[in-house]
């Protein structure tokens, strides 16, 4: 993991910098996007050990699309990203996300991607004594192709300052590469459908067959069946990781009027019984409403929570200027009626 900030002295124009990157401001410190060092297995060249391949030269020519690549701007980092995802798949390689540079402040101003195959698995992990299991076969073949965008503060626009195309190992075709890794993808019909089957009783590989007809075959899926059943084993811990965090803030909401008898919450739930939505707030600032209350603010763009629902701040300003809560609610969802205040 590389956690490298503008205290690194190749890009000395990249940082302390006023203008951030408008893309990057909300996450600016999340550093989720750091943990992508990952030992990237590619699906379908299990075969292509390393030490094992024949030298490969890639002696191709650049295309003229290719050519125009270190030119490329951007409006946000999520674009750039988006863009080496879609080349690569089109080229036939999968990616990784290797390096995000921070400034001091915390906010993104670099990613560089590279082929799943670039670098070698560390010595330390394949001579480790005591292994009981043998370890997987190598992918990685020390490739060089790499991507490389930064944020230009006087466009305000990403940039790419690096484009390495050209690979160490042979690149799979159309009907491979959609079994690569980082193009692997299980759409949310498919998820829905799998979770409706296996609630109902059918059995995984069942399930799998079935998606499998429903295409037309394999090649056509898009995605292995661990990746279905990881799919569907995530979504089951995100449903009782809620009716859980449910459970728990109803409690201690329940607490807090045992022993703030002037504190409020109330809620509703849908037609399956589950949260809907939840507003709460407590003695004092119910006081601060009934003095100040003339004027409410309400701030529905503050953050998400987990299970992407918006958290609502409801503020107000007192005789001293200062900004007052009136109190909050959890929506589940930003609709008209669900922001209407009854008495």
């Amino acid at each position: 993991m590389d956690n490298r900030d503008d205290t690194d002295d190749r890009d000395d124009d990249e940082v302390n910098f006023d203008e951030e990157p408008k893309d990057a401001r909300e996450g600016a410190m999340d550093n989720s996007d750091d943990t992508d060092n990952t030992d990237d297995e590619v699906v379908g060249d299990d075969n292509e050990t390393e030490g094992a391949e024949e030298e490969f030269i890639d002696d191709e020519e650049a295309t003229e699309y290719e050519q125009q690549i270190p030119s490329m701007e951007f409006q946000t980092l999520e674009d750039a990203e988006k863009f080496y995802d879609s080349y690569a798949k089109a080229k036939g390689f999968s990616v990784r996300r290797r390096d995000l540079r921070r400034n001091r402040r915390g906010v993104a101003i670099g990613r560089t991607m590279v082929c799943s195959r670039e670098g070698t698995r560390d010595k330390m992990h394949i001579d480790k004594e005591g292994r009981t299991r043998q370890h997987r076969k190598m992918t990685r073949h020390y490739c060089k192709a790499s991507y490389t965008v930064r944020f230009d503060r006087n466009k305000k626009m990403w940039v790419v300052s690096k484009f390495e195309r050209k690979h160490s190992h042979r690149c799979c075709n159309e009907e491979e590469t959609q079994f690569l890794r980082s193009h692997r993808n299980v759409s949310e019909g498919d998820k829905a459908l799998a979770i409706g089957m296996r609630q109902s009783g059918i059995k995984q590989r069942n399930i799998v067959q079935f998606m499998k007809n429903k295409v037309g075959g394999y090649e056509n899926l898009g995605y292995t069946p661990k990746d279905l059943d990881n799919a569907v084993q995530q979504s089951r811990t995100v449903d009782d990781d809620l009716i859980g965090d449910v459970n728990r803030t109803l409690g201690y909401l329940q607490s807090k009027h045992t022993s703030d008898a002037g504190s409020f919450f109330k809620y509703t739930t849908n037609d399956e019984g589950e949260l809907g939505n939840l507003f709460w707030s407590d003695s004092t600032s119910r006081a601060d409403y009934h003095f100040f209350g003339d004027v409410l603010a309400f701030d529905a763009c503050y953050k998400r929570n987990k299970y992407n629902r918006p958290f609502v701040m409801m503020v107000g300003v007192n005789h001293h200027h200062r900004n007052i809560i009136y109190g909050f609610a959890q929506l589940d969802n930003e609709t008209i009626p669900n922001y209407v205040i009854r008495p």
